[in-house]
């Protein structure tokens, strides 16, 4: 992942704490391949390049990034398997201190520990990406989904299937028939 947008996705930790009050923007583009980002055969398809704008801000003993990523996206409805569109916009919000530097005000679990001199924002701009990225994409919520029976679009069309809810289990008392 040497890509010249991964690289971009780099902050001098250092250069940035020597000055408090020091801001940089990252604005760029960048594939979900020079992310990192498998995403697994039921997600989304990432569609275009992500749209990435942070910028980082430091102070006397840490640098936070605050900003958003877009991304756009295709899967299938879940029910319908009709395609479906689809945009997230995620918020990035974190907070880096190198890791030899006291906690001070900030709670452990609100920052990010940096063992090197630079923060590499690639991770948690991918850990963000896979997250939000549907999984079960559903093109409404109302979806009545395919027949199981014809296989039409019940939301298309309406069906005249009649569909059993059956269980096995009870199959062998379906004979038994109480006598008066």
């Amino acid at each position: 992942m040497s890509s010249a947008n991964a690289r971009a996705l780099r902050l001098n930790l250092v250069d940035l704490l020597r000055q408090p009050g020091t801001e940089r923007t990252i604005s760029l583009d960048i594939t979900h391949e020079e992310l990192g980002c498998a995403l697994s055969a039921a997600q989304a398809t990432i569609l275009s390049p992500l749209v990435v704008n942070l910028r980082a801000t430091s102070s006397t003993d840490s640098v936070e990034v605050v900003g958003s990523i877009v991304a756009n996206w295709n899967g299938e409805c879940r029910r319908c398997l009709r395609s479906v569109d689809g945009v997230s916009e995620m918020r990035f919000d974190e907070r880096f201190v190198p890791a030899a530097s006291s906690l001070g005000i900030f709670d452990e679990a609100d920052i990010t520990r940096v063992e090197a001199d630079y923060i590499d924002l690639v991770p948690p701009v991918r850990e963000i990406v896979m997250i939000d990225i549907p999984d079960a994409v559903l093109c409404a919520q109302e979806c009545q989904g395919i027949c199981g029976i014809c296989g039409a679009d019940r939301n298309a069309h309406r069906c005249d299937c009649i569909i059993e809810d059956t269980d096995d289990r009870w199959a062998a008392l379906k004979d038994l028939r109480l006598e008066e």
